[in-house]
């Protein structure tokens, strides 16, 4: 009879240890469906916690929910950054694109109203003007929207780099002197070749002197030279007095100088130099040394 007993007093205490186990555990879920239920409502750093008497399986879903949560406030913050910057690069180029498009307007409207035709050549040249650069913006857009691809590549074979610096330049002479800038040229005579994508290639060396006409005070000085086995291309500049030049966001894009803004400039050119250029496995970098501005672009030559 006392094993009877025994075991009896053995199999009630199993059942009340039980109970209280189920108790103990609906307890702990209910509390916890009110923590997470907490969170959900309110904007709040609280973490869901459990007794500190409570089971490994309690706190093992304690720590996924809270991992659960910590993943969407992070998915959340990048939605805002990604919103933000919509709302940014719409604001932006809404600014860069109306521009043109109101001068196109009135241009256009002029043109229609007067029969002389000197005027009538004048405005067909402003409006062929704000045409190309209503044409550079989208392509810049198109060029910088490209680059984000994490798929995107190149197809690269070797190049003349001194040939491609040399037709940059001589691209740009007109505007030099249109604009009464002084352009010093120092490159190296010899043919220097890299492995690279030549409409690229040229496409940054474009850029950056572009840069430096709408940033220059007076004087834009390019030079090409080897260096520890590669080629580095220079574009130094002394500045505007009003422009005020944050180093650490020159490539960033939409980026601009207080006094840069125009509709010939989106804010693209150097984001995409730099895209561009780590595209090709270069080294890009920028410096401002009181009134001088540089940019330096350099890549390994091919043996």
């Amino acid at each position: 009879m006392e094993v009877y007993a025994i075991i009896t007093v053995l199999f009630i205490l199993i059942i009340i240890i039980s109970v209280y186990m189920l108790i103990s555990y609906r307890r702990q879920i209910r509390d916890i469906c009110r923590q997470v239920s907490f969170i959900r409502n309110h904007d709040t750093n609280m973490q869901a916690a459990s007794d500190i008497i409570s089971s490994k399986d309690i706190i093992s879903l304690t720590e996924e929910i809270n991992k659960l949560n910590e993943e969407a406030k992070r998915k959340i913050a990048e939605y805002g950054k990604k919103d933000l910057l919509l709302r940014e690069t719409i604001t932006s180029l809404s600014h860069d694109i109306r521009t043109p498009l109101t001068s196109l307007s009135g241009y256009i409207q002029l043109l229609s109203e007067t029969e002389d035709e000197e005027e009538r050549k004048r405005y067909m040249g402003i409006i062929l003007e704000r045409i190309g650069s209503l044409k550079d913006i989208f392509e810049d857009l198109f060029t910088y929207t490209k680059l984000q691809e994490n798929a995107y590549r190149l197809d690269m074979e070797s190049e003349n780099v001194t040939q491609l610096v040399f037709d940059s330049v001589v691209a740009f002479y007109e505007e030099f002197n249109r604009e009464n800038i002084n352009i010093n040229i120092n490159l190296i005579e010899e043919p220097v070749f890299v492995l690279c994508n030549k409409t690229a290639m040229s496409r940054i060396f474009q850029n950056i002197i572009k840069n430096s006409m709408v940033h220059c005070k007076s004087d834009v000085s390019v030079f090409l030279k080897k260096e520890n086995g590669r080629v580095v291309f220079l574009c130094r500049n002394n500045i505007k007095d009003n422009d005020i030049i944050d180093i650490d966001k020159i490539f960033e894009r939409f980026y601009k100088a207080d006094t840069a803004r125009s509709i010939n400039s989106t804010g693209l050119g150097l984001a995409i130099a730099k895209g561009l250029t780590m595209a090709m496995n270069g080294d890009i970098e920028a410096s401002l040394d009181e009134n001088i501005f540089e940019i330096k672009v350099s890549f390994k030559i091919l043996i």
